[in-house]
């Protein structure tokens, strides 16, 4: 996956379905961990993976955000 600069006016562009779910496979994520890591309900995390449910801005950071602090902080999930 390319790297792009970090900046929050990018994020919009970069986060979407597919970027979620290339993410997940990367990190070694599943549904689970995720509504776990964001108290999301699982509904909501389901629908935003699949794209059947429109991402807004703060949804977008969250799901970027928590990535980005996966990958740099080398933590291990565990479902």
């Amino acid at each position: 996956m390319e790297k792009k600069e970090l900046n929050p006016k990018n994020i919009r562009e970069i986060v979407h379905p597919g970027y979620i779910r290339e993410r997940m496979k990367q990190l070694g994520l599943k549904q689970v961990d995720l509504v776990n890591m964001t108290g999301a309900d699982k509904t909501n995390i389901n629908a935003w993976v699949n794209g059947t449910r429109t991402l807004s801005q703060p949804v977008k950071a969250m799901f970027f955000y928590l990535f980005e602090y996966i990958e740099i902080s080398g933590t291990k999930v565990s479902s």
